[in-house]
């Protein structure tokens, strides 16, 4: 495993403190894909909403 980048280190954190970290912009709201079973997919507006799209 690579330990650090240029952009800096690499480490392994739970979920719950993801939200107490510094993470690109709207990782919090596309991470519902990963962890919700009822959500297919997720695109953003351009006047910046979220859509969640149910399972099919």
């Amino acid at each position: 495993m690579i330990n650090e980048t240029d952009e800096d280190k690499v480490y392994w954190v739970s979920i719950k403190e993801l939200e107490n970290s510094t993470l690109a912009p709207n990782v919090l709201e596309y991470l519902k894909v990963f962890l919700d079973n009822d959500i297919n997919e997720a695109y953003i507006t351009s006047g910046n909403d979220f859509n969640f799209l149910p399972e099919k």
